[in-house]
């Protein structure tokens, strides 16, 4: 408020608007596992002047296509232009949002032993920032695996009870067959079958081919 030369009083009205937030830091993996991986991310370095409500998490698995609207798939020959689309929001999809400044989530109903990047947004009553950097890739897949102690005793000459000697231990992981790209086939005489059949477990397995319980070479 000021008063000019007739002794009269101004009133000025500022209005003061809040800008959308900076993008998030990156976001790390905290945990994970066949079917979930739990997200951890710093918040931006501005707010853009009003209170971050919450984030929106964004995916991408290392299947994902690339389409337009209309479920017209996009043949890409221009690498560049593959790029632009890989690193924008056409490859990418919402996977869940919170509705508060905590700067860590939970992603879950995933697909077990996929490839995922993530990526977070934050939200203001502005709107929404631009997108973090995107994740190193994980793979939803067991993080803790049971293992099965050996231990060897030997008998020492100076002492009467059993003394630990060594200790061996291996991690048992059951075998498992990726069978996403499994299906029937009907193929003539003298051609070629080639499967992209992903085999996992620990120790490694030895994979053997059969039809009708013959092994094939």
């Amino acid at each position: 408020m000021n008063r000019n030369l007739t002794n009269e009083y101004i009133v000025y009205c500022f209005r003061v608007f809040a800008a959308v937030p900076t993008a998030p830091r990156s976001p790390e993996a905290i945990d994970w596992s066949p079917s979930y991986v739990e997200l951890s991310w710093k918040e931006p370095t501005s707010d853009g002047g009003a209170v971050i409500t919450g984030y929106i998490i964004e995916k991408r698995d290392k299947y994902r296509q690339v389409s337009l609207e209309g479920n017209n798939t996009l043949v890409l020959a221009n690498t560049c232009l593959l790029t632009y689309l890989f690193n924008n929001s056409v490859m990418w999809e919402k996977a869940m949002e919170t509705s508060d400044p905590l700067c860590q989530a939970k992603v879950v109903n995933l697909i077990e032993n996929m490839e995922y990047q993530f990526r977070v947004i934050a939200v203001n009553k502005a709107g929404n920032s631009e997108p973090s950097e995107a994740t190193k890739t994980i793979i939803t897949k067991a993080r803790f695996r049971k293992c099965l102690f050996t231990l060897i005793l030997m008998q020492s000459k100076k002492l009467k009870q059993g003394v630990i000697s060594e200790i061996f231990f291996q991690c048992l992981v059951a075998p498992k067959i990726d069978r996403r790209n499994m299906r029937d086939m009907t193929l003539t005489a003298n051609s070629m079958l080639k499967f992209d059949v992903g085999i996992s477990g620990e120790p490694p397995p030895t994979a053997v081919w059969t039809v009708s319980g013959n092994p094939i070479k």
